[in-house]
């Protein structure tokens, strides 16, 4: 049973890594010179995109908008997203359906607080996820990584540290990682 498990759960994260390296066009968003990240709302999706620097980024809900703000790097707004300041960046949320993120390396801190599925790559780095009341799908990259999943039904991949902490909340979660808590799978 447990080798069956550990099949599951290298398809997952094969799946992972395959959907990044095909969402790789996605994020290629152009910003301003000095914005270390983007932010752009097309085709029904939330992106978020931010180079090799540490990030802390929390997606919020604020009327009929979507709100992203990095409190360590500077966002550049795309698509009908509007710049607020330099670390935030507010969009419509009318046709959003899910976000998706790639933070590259760096000790990143990602917060969900909507109702939409992510799809977030947190990358190399000593990195926080806090996931949202729907399904989350995480991998932490290289590191020592804490995952939480929250609500929804949820995969969190710890993906090369020592101490990768996952917890995956409510819901039917697959979780890899060194520490797991209510992962079912």
């Amino acid at each position: 049973m447990r080798n069956r498990i550990g099949a599951v759960r290298a398809m997952g994260l094969r799946a992972l890594v395959v959907g990044a390296a095909a969402a790789g066009p996605l994020f290629a968003v152009a910003g301003p010179a000095h914005a270390a990240g983007t932010v752009d709302n097309s085709g029904g999706r939330l992106v978020i995109s931010s180079t090799t620097t540490n990030n802390a980024v929390t997606v919020s809900v604020s009327g009929t908008n979507l709100v992203v703000v990095d409190t360590l790097t500077t966002l550049s707004a795309g698509g009908s997203c509007t710049q607020v300041d330099a670390h935030t960046v507010r969009c419509p949320s009318a046709g959003v359906a899910d976000m998706s993120a790639v933070l590259g390396p760096g000790s990143d801190v990602f917060t969900n607080n909507t109702v939409l599925p992510s799809l977030v790559f947190l990358g190399d780095g000593a990195d926080f996820f806090q996931g949202g009341s729907a399904r989350d799908q995480v991998s932490g990259g290289g590191g020592n990584d804490r995952m939480s999943g929250n609500g929804g039904d949820d995969t969190l991949l710890g993906g090369a540290g020592t101490t990768d902490r996952a917890s995956g909340g409510s819901g039917a979660d697959a979780c890899t990682a060194e520490i797991e808590d209510t992962c079912e799978s």
